[in-house]
């Protein structure tokens, strides 16, 4: 009975994912926790998502509960048709940013299992490398701080599976580009962005060094990959442009690690996020270059004989990949590293923290680590190594294999007890955490949409209240607290100096015939009166349907949200975010696109 049950891959692959969730515990349970710091920023533009479809029967476009209004739209890593995004309209947030999380870590092991496969044919050492991958303390540490829009690292290695398999599935550059879609639609930073580089280059020398045969696969796979991935991002993506115009984002962070510091990051085991590195002379990154979260990426001791080892046969290209990945993540300060040149190509130019490449770069070492084990498993089998003990006269005769086995099981288990140990206390109890996250507590039967100048983001957001600043993006405005000639420049919170409401006329509250993210509506105001709104103003906003502030990009204003209504002192204040109908238009074309280019793969693809 147990031989057969041994012997059912579905039972198996039952037990691993049963395995792998406990494993993963930590990160997923939300229930009845709270979510601190980024992450719970990361819950309240999903939890707007919800609110503004559910309770209002809109489309999410403006979040009037984060910094006085902004566009969730375009935000990246905050999408309503992704994974998460849909799952929290469905579930709730917390159930939705925890069945996500189940779902993409499993997804990350299997996919990882098929990945194996294009390297070795043993069994074992497919799911050796899965646990590995899964492991990768660079993912789990940002999961530990809340940045649960990178969980979609977990999609790339059956991604790069389909990369590697253009020329033994005619089929796999349409499933790279679902897969892909779907990550971006997630999150189009980091990982997609560095990937697509990384796609991008490798299929090019490859071309440049095939034959004629392999050519015209690769040239099937790019055919069967643009349409579908410009189908499913062509929505979302129009929106960022939008946002990006907007809401522009560069770095001009400019650093090297020092070598003790990428030591560290690869063989000290850190299990907390700590602060223990000092940015560069002259140089101020914040948490880039000083946090834990932001430079982990342990391998280990144990690792290195298997890294040396995969060396034995000679170069291959997966070592040339790790290396380059490796420079491109230890600094952008010279014209000889990587990086220098990646952050010249527009929109990578954003990436202030392109150390987050190392999630990739794990990948690939860990491609060598497995290699190396591989070949001192079959290099050592059957034969003896014979140790004689002192002081006697005997030998003891132990199989090579055994220690090489031994040894990758180590490897193996001080990998997972470590990565369990990152993310042991991703969330705390209410009980434990600062009064911030309880201040909602305060208002539980509010009707009325307020803002406070400082609450736990997701909670205030439950309970319609806005925060206007912390915890949110660093190009998002948050600082209009500050007095400028004794007057506030913008939004105020209920809870400062000078509040008066978040709509009034000449220093007298009004309250909206209507409110809700998207549309408030107004009667019997004073015409000659300008109504003061408590919300950053946008070329977005929309006054009895005219555009309000063409010209206005909320990044640089700051200025007070004044409107007047029409003469017979009615009102209509929409907020219109632009790119939904060429946005579906896109869609619509290269699904056409798709429809042809399958046809054409399916009949001149053999």
């Amino acid at each position: 009975m147990i031989v057969k049950l041994y012997k059912n891959r579905n039972v198996i692959n039952i037990l691993i994912f049963l395995f792998i969730s406990l494993w993963f515990y930590p990160a997923w349970y939300v229930y009845d926790l709270a979510v601190l710091g980024d992450g719970n920023q990361y819950l309240q533009r999903f939890e707007a998502i919800r609110k503004t479809i559910l309770e209002f029967g809109q489309w999410p476009a403006n979040n009037p509960w984060n910094a006085g209004g902004q566009p969730i739209e375009g935000t990246p890593g905050r999408f309503t048709l992704s994974v998460m995004g849909l799952l929290s309209i469905f579930f709730g947030t917390k159930a939705g940013l925890g069945i996500s999380l189940i779902i993409f870590n499993t997804v990350g092991y299997f996919g990882s299992l098929k990945l194996a496969g294009v390297f070795w044919k043993t069994r074992y050492l497919h799911h050796i490398f899965a646990l590995l991958v899964i492991s990768n303390s660079a993912i789990l540490f940002h999961l530990s701080a809340g940045h649960f829009n990178l969980s979609n690292y977990y999609l790339l290695p059956i991604i790069i599976y389909y990369f590697l398999s253009f020329d033994r599935d005619k089929w796999s550059g349409l499933k790279a580009g679902i897969l892909l879609g779907i990550a971006f639609n997630e999150n189009p930073t980091y990982s997609v962005q560095f990937l697509i580089l990384i796609f991008s280059i490798i299929g090019f020398i490859c071309f440049l060094k095939s034959d004629s045969q392999i050519r015209k696969k690769i040239f099937f796979w790019i055919l069967t990959f643009f349409p579908v991935f410009g189908m499913i991002i062509s929505f979302h993506f129009i929106s960022l442009l939008y946002t990006l115009g907007d809401f522009s984002r560069v770095s001009t962070k400019i650093f090297l690690y020092p070598i003790d510091t990428i030591l560290k990051s690869f063989f000290y085991p850190y299990t907390d996020i700590i602060r223990p590195f000092s940015d560069p002379a002259g140089v101020s990154a914040g948490s880039c270059t000083r946090s834990t979260h932001e430079n982990s990426m342990y391998i280990g001791i144990l690792c290195i004989p298997f890294v040396i080892a995969s060396f034995y046969k000679g170069m291959k290209w997966w070592h040339v990949v790790s290396f380059i990945l490796f420079l491109s993540s230890i600094g952008n300060n010279n014209f000889l590293l990587p990086m220098y040149w990646i952050q010249k190509i527009p929109t990578y130019d954003s990436l202030g923290c392109f150390n987050r490449i190392r999630m990739i770069t794990s990948i690939f070492i860990t491609i060598c680590i497995v290699h190396g084990m591989s070949f001192m498993y079959g290099r050592f089998k059957d034969k003896i190594l014979s140790i004689r003990i002192l002081l006697t006269q005997r030998s003891f005769p132990i199989k090579k294999t055994s220690i090489v086995l031994t040894l990758i099981l180590l490897v193996t288990v001080e990998r997972l007890l470590i990565g369990h140990l990152i993310i042991y206390d991703t969330h705390k109890s209410y009980d434990e955490v600062i009064k911030m996250y309880n201040v909602y507590k305060r208002y539980p039967d509010n009707k009325d949409f307020f803002n406070l100048s400082h609450i736990a983001p997701y909670e205030g957001t439950l309970n319609n209240i806005g925060m206007l600043r912390g915890g949110g993006d660093s190009h998002l405005p948050m600082d209009y607290g500050k007095k400028i000639n004794g007057e506030y420049p913008g939004t105020i919170g209920r809870d400062e100096e000078g509040y008066i409401g978040e709509f009034y006329q000449n220093k007298t509250v009004v309250k909206p015939d209507y409110w809700s993210p998207n549309l408030i509506t107004f009667s019997n105001l004073n015409p000659n009166e300008p109504l003061t709104v408590n919300m950053n103003r946008s070329k977005f906003w929309y006054a009895n349907g005219k555009k309000l502030f063409p010209n206005d990009r909320v990044i640089e204003v700051k200025k007070k949200f004044l409107v007047f209504s029409n003469k017979d002192g009615d009102l209509k204040l929409s907020y219109k975010y632009p790119g939904k109908k060429i946005g579906l238009t896109l869609t619509i074309i290269f699904f056409l696109i798709f429809c042809v280019t399958s046809i054409v793969n399916k009949k001149y693809n053999i």
